[in-house]
């Protein structure tokens, strides 16, 4: 048996799906956590605000998991909305850190690996739209 046909590749479209559904599981977990911790009990602008940023976390996190799933299937309009989500992902980091000097170092590093395998990613999905097109 030949071992080198055994083992599968991925490419990097595929790995930045994988990618975003893993940030979309974290975030949705963390999501409902912080929603579940809130009380809904003030009334306060606060707290409002508190369940305002959860319910976007949690949007944002459905969002990520459906992105990456497409994306694994290699469809072309998933790696397109993967940059914006990223991008968006990103300036949300980059804003938190100047605004607060901290922010979610996790979410950070999963935003700037995925970022970096769309861009790898590239000519696989430019492949893919020239052959729709002849």
């Amino acid at each position: 048996l030949n071992h080198n046909s055994m083992t599968k590749t991925y490419s990097w479209g595929q790995i930045a799906g994988g990618l975003l559904i893993l940030s979309g599981v974290v975030n949705l977990i963390m999501g409902l956590t912080n929603l579940l911790a809130t009380t809904t009990d003030e009334q306060s602008l606060a707290a409002m605000m508190r369940l305002l940023v959860q319910g976007t976390t949690l949007a944002a996190a459905v969002l990520a998991f459906l992105i990456g799933w497409f994306l694994t299937q290699r469809k072309r309009w998933a790696y397109l909305l993967g940059y914006v989500l990223v991008l968006l992902s990103l300036g949300f980091h980059l804003l938190t850190l100047s605004q607060l000097g901290s922010t979610r170092w996790y979410g950070l590093a999963f935003s700037i690996l995925i970022l970096v395998s769309l861009v790898l990613s590239k000519n696989e999905f430019a492949k893919q739209s020239l052959a729709k097109v002849k």
